[in-house]
């Protein structure tokens, strides 16, 4: 999970870039969100240790998923939002405090404003999938997997045309919008996640089932993906279409494992676990670097060696602040007197 989280980021880098560089196939990088979509659902299957089981569990669950994410979150806007009065932003000016405060509070988009930097809109993202996780989960385990990913595509297609029809908005441009806001847009990129995760579990049934399930949904992709003429209906034009790329970076992370082994455990888990706060904050100085040096490969990989080492530091400094915290809080637990 640590190798596939760390090709994933690479390659969002590489699209990042891309916007700036043109450098070539940048642009399918852009679907490695697909994968974190899918990492996140295999993730809940396989290693989350609080599922909700009950409905009275699952308010314990989602405070576990936002404390696991949101001290990264605000330090990385704290970080960025303190550095645009050293360098103006990309609105050509630092950024204000309302803004900063919508940013980390992650409504900027669903207002009309900034994040502090572009990628920051996959924290609440992420957060909604996580919403639906334990419900998909539930439903896979009581329905075929083939029909529950028709059912999702259906309903995904359903409601970003729904939106289309009544904001009066091109189709194909509120597709690229709805994908950014909620899940529900990437409905079946959500299922195929806890597929994968089921199919991966020890003993687990209806694998041919699943995998029938996932190539379902390759197939709508590859449809998705298709200039909109030369479809027999408009219906398969889906506000989904990553497929490629992520069965790309999955069969990388088999072919990459012996090589990141050799980092030892620590190291790789420490990576892995930088890949947020990478995530997060390598979109923040993009615009400023191509102004000033343009479209240099040298640049670009500096930048990108820079990036990782505030991610690891950024990681290793909130490790050291709750082990300060935890053992403040064990010292003042006292033994029960008798």
């Amino acid at each position: 999970m640590d190798v596939s989280r760390i090709l994933a980021s690479i390659s969002i880098f590489y699209f990042h870039i891309g916007l700036f560089g043109s450098v070539p196939l940048s642009y399918y990088a852009e679907e490695a969100v697909e994968y974190f979509i899918f990492l996140a659902g295999i993730s809940y299957v396989l290693f989350s240790k609080s599922k909700p089981s009950r409905p009275n569990e699952f308010a314990e669950y989602l405070i576990k998923r936002l404390v696991s994410l949101f001290p990264v979150y605000l330090l990385i806007n704290l970080g960025v939002f303190l550095a645009s009065f050293l360098h103006p932003s990309s609105l050509g000016r630092p950024f204000g405090v309302l803004e900063f405060l919508a940013s980390t509070a992650g409504i900027s988009q669903y207002i009309g404003w900034h994040y502090m930097t572009a990628p920051m809109w996959f924290v609440p993202f992420i957060m909604q999938v996580y919403l639906l996780l334990p419900l998909v989960d539930w439903i896979l385990q009581r329905a075929n997997a083939v029909k529950v990913v028709l059912a999702a595509t259906v309903i995904s297609w359903l409601f970003a045309l729904w939106l289309s029809v009544s904001m009066h908005t091109d189709f194909d441009h509120l597709c690229w919008i709805c994908k950014m806001w909620s899940p529900v847009f990437r409905l079946p990129d959500v299922c195929v996640g806890v597929i994968l995760g089921r199919i991966m579990l020890p003993g687990a049934c209806g694998r041919l089932t699943g995998l029938a399930a996932i190539l379902l949904f390759g197939l709508l992709s590859w449809l998705s993906g298709l200039p909109q003429k030369e479809l027999v209906f408009a219906i398969f034009h889906l506000p989904f279409s990553g497929f490629v790329t992520p069965g790309i970076l999955y069969g990388l992370t088999f072919l990459c494992l012996p090589i990141f082994s050799l980092m030892g455990t620590k190291l790789l888990r420490l990576l892995g676990r930088a890949t947020l706060p990478f995530f997060l904050i390598q979109c923040a100085a993009l615009l400023a670097i191509e102004r000033k040096f343009g479209h240099h490969p040298v640049v670009w990989v500096a930048y990108f060696f820079v990036c990782w080492i505030l991610a690891v530091g950024c990681t290793v400094g909130l490790d050291e602040v709750t082990r300060g915290v935890e053992a403040r809080r064990s010292r003042g637990v006292r033994p029960a007197a008798g």
